[in-house]
């Protein structure tokens, strides 16, 4: 191919042949460097383009592990929480459980207490009755011992307040919890009340000022007594409710 042929490919660059591309610096060297198609390099994409495609796959693969990675660790995570609520519920039913048995004794030991205020306060009251006609018949007695008092119980809440404080009465029914609440409340005015009282000195009263005293005691004495009843009564059905 001679120079003319060059120079004439180079001015119509349109006719070069299929399968080959024009090479201006060719002409320089003398020779044809015609390049088959197939062997041709890639035309290079814009710095833009790539960057966008890039980020295009480098997406894809993120969310591709967050669809690979993420779902386990929320089941695990989950799952945890599950452990640990069952975990804290059932630690809650022990701490309960016990709770209840301990009130359970305490209760049945106060109910043992409510039994001997009782017993003994019927007791006293008959001797204060027989106290009574005695000094209406004029029988008094100067060196008489005369007087019959309370008898005084510090009742036990050492349970209730132990399962106050652990907060073990959470878990406890709402019907129990009322019932409870009934009955401590109560205990610890009584507790309040018998760490007050104290006994009047009977053997300063004479014989004219005595009487009243004593018909004084006895309305004490008889109201303590159905108090305590009342208040033996409410264990006995907390108890018995329990028990079923």
């Amino acid at each position: 191919m001679t120079d003319k042929d060059d120079i004439e490919r180079q001015n119509n660059p349109e006719e070069e042949p299929a399968g080959t591309e024009y090479d201006p610096v060719a002409p320089l060297f003398n020779k044809n460097t015609a390049i088959p198609a197939d062997e041709r390099l890639p035309r290079t994409e814009p710095k833009e383009a790539v960057q966008v495609q890039m980020k295009k796959d480098g997406s894809s693969a993120l969310w591709t592990n967050m669809l690979v990675q993420i779902p386990p660790v929320v089941v695990a995570v989950l799952l945890a929480f599950a452990i640990n609520a069952w975990y804290a519920q059932r630690q809650q039913t022990k701490l309960t459980d016990r709770s209840v048995a301990r009130i359970g004794k305490e209760l049945d030991y106060n109910l043992g207490l409510y039994r001997r205020m009782i017993a003994l306060d019927s007791q006293n009251l008959v001797e204060l009755e027989r106290e009574i006609e005695e000094i209406e018949a004029g029988n008094y007695r100067e060196s008489g011992d005369y007087g019959e008092g309370m008898n005084l119980f510090i009742l036990n809440e050492g349970a209730w307040q132990a399962a106050s404080l652990s907060n073990a009465i959470s878990g406890f029914a709402p019907d129990r919890l009322e019932a409870l609440s009934n009955i401590y409340t109560i205990i610890h005015f009584r507790n309040v009340e018998h760490s007050s009282i104290r006994p009047p000195a009977y053997a300063l009263y004479d014989e004219s000022t005595l009487l009243p005293y004593l018909k004084e005691n006895r309305v004490v004495l008889t109201d303590h007594m159905n108090n305590c009843k009342y208040e033996q009564q409410l264990i006995v059905d907390y108890l018995a409710h329990t028990a079923r």
